[in-house]
């Protein structure tokens, strides 16, 4: 049963149809490519968490995808009679985001997600759902642009922190180049900004060129409040400790013919051809001239990765912005770090 029809874009017509208890958004596709290339294979092969799973019904001219959408609404319809606060906010995203590292992980690109409010679904639990569409030409930026003038509209500005978040989203989404990391980043800086007011330890900045992480500083205080009260780090997370952290994370690699993954066991972590660098590999890195003796290095500090460049002659980049020497940066999964000529995503296990 046809239900409504439409344009996902200019040359993707769509419907809804159900059959018994089962409904379908169904898209129309022209172009074979589309059809039987790589990335509707993998999208019908992988279980990626929080996308779509797409099935191929094929006619006689081109083809139509079905995604199955049963007791889902469409997050047009969720925040149609209701203001949108920061926890709607930061849940979308989180996922949006959880969402657009399971495609990375496939060699499928987050581009492709539909981030148009009538085709991100929702179910009953709070889990949200993208549906992939490999035709669709909008590039990630202009989706990502898309949705948060959507938000914009619909924000509760009763609630400060929903109203500073969404309108730093706006301002971020101006320039030129940005991406959904430096989206998520917003949040963690206004979280740090924002402790609860019994938590709130005191702002002493330290002087010029003092250590900023020694263990009984006013930072280390900080810190161990912003872990504990925003991101549930456990008390053997936070624990005082000396040497090398043991928790797992990898780098996975972007052309593993031409090298492999790195499996990291012990924090901090040294990438480089120095002897005391690249764990208990340290010739891992001696094949590749462009990668310095000292290039970075990855910690685990209070429950978070962070990626510190060492002056580094090729420099190091997360995200494709290239870090300055001295530079630290938070990591998340799925980001893209470039260690001079080598690409891996990280990913925390």
């Amino acid at each position: 049963m046809t239900c409504r029809r439409g344009d996902v874009n200019s040359t993707m017509p769509y419907r809804y149809e159900h059959n018994r208890n089962t409904h379908y958004l169904v898209v129309d596709v022209e172009d074979e490519e589309t059809v039987f290339g790589f990335e509707m294979k993998m999208l019908q092969e992988l279980d990626c968490k929080g996308v779509l799973r797409a099935v191929v019904r094929h006619r006689d001219e081109g083809a139509e995808l079905l995604y199955e959408i049963s007791c889902k609404n469409t997050l047009d319809t969720v925040l149609k009679d209701k203001k949108t606060g920061i926890d709607e906010v930061k849940n979308l995203f989180i996922q949006l985001n959880g969402a657009a590292a399971e495609l990375e992980n496939y060699l499928l690109k987050a581009d492709h997600l539909l981030l148009n409010p009538m085709y991100i679904y929702c179910d009953d639990d709070g889990r949200i759902y993208f549906c992939y569409l490999p035709a669709k030409g909008n590039s990630l930026q202009n989706s990502l642009k898309e949705l948060v003038e959507f938000l914009l509209k619909r924000i509760d500005h009763k609630d400060a922190e929903a109203v500073k978040t969404v309108y730093g989203m706006h301002q971020i989404c101006q320039n030129e180049y940005f991406g959904l990391g430096d989206l998520m980043d917003l949040f963690c800086s206004f979280e740090e900004d924002t402790l609860p007011e019994e938590e709130t330890a005191p702002m002493i900045y330290p002087e010029a060129g003092a250590d900023q992480r020694g263990a009984g500083s006013v930072w280390e205080s900080i810190r161990y409040q912003v872990a504990k009260v925003f991101r549930g780090a456990t008390d053997a997370e936070l624990a005082p400790h000396s040497g090398k952290r043991m928790v797992q994370a990898r780098l996975l690699s972007k052309d593993p013919k031409q090298y492999p993954d790195i499996y990291m066991e012990e924090f901090p972590f040294r990438i480089g051809k120095a002897q005391d660098a690249g764990g208990e590999n340290p010739d891992f890195f001696q094949r590749f001239p462009t990668v310095s003796r000292h290039h970075a290095e990855i910690s685990y500090e209070y429950g978070e990765f962070c990626l510190h460049e060492l002056g580094s002659t090729n420099g190091t980049k997360v995200n494709g912005k290239r870090l300055a020497n001295g530079d630290t940066v938070r990591l998340r999964d799925g980001d893209c770090i470039v260690v001079a000529e080598l690409e891996f995503i990280f990913e925390e296990i």
